[in-house]
């Protein structure tokens, strides 16, 4: 009787554990940033949707020489990196326990910047 083991399960598990943590890396560095933008997009919102401008956004901007209702459409109009950071995260987690081969999840984890575990 030949025993087969097959590695590629356990390389899936291994490989989503190694995404997961290089995109907590990535969230914990941009912490701050994503906090402020955060902000700036809930802004952003009320000063379009409910007219209501917070002081902090109207001073904002007044230091960029826009109106409030302009700056508002030029924040909600740049890419929300927190998401999409979260996507590439799901992405990258369907390839893998998609992928067919251990050179298909070794190219996925490269593709990403992450090295030999």
């Amino acid at each position: 009787m030949k025993l087969s083991l097959d590695p590629l399960p356990a390389l899936r598990e291994r490989a989503e554990g190694d995404i997961n943590a290089h995109f907590n890396r990535l969230a914990y560095e941009a912490g701050q940033r994503d906090a402020e933008h955060a902000a700036k997009r809930a802004a952003a919102r009320l000063a379009l949707e409910r007219h209501t401008v917070l002081d902090w956004f109207g001073e904002a901007a007044a230091i960029e020489g826009q109106e409030p209702a302009d700056l508002a459409r030029a924040i909600l109009a740049k890419p929300d990196e927190a998401a999409e950071r979260g996507n590439a995260r799901r992405r990258a987690i369907v390839a893998v326990r998609t992928a067919e081969s251990a050179a298909a999840v070794e190219s996925i984890l490269a593709g990403l910047g992450i090295t030999g575990a």
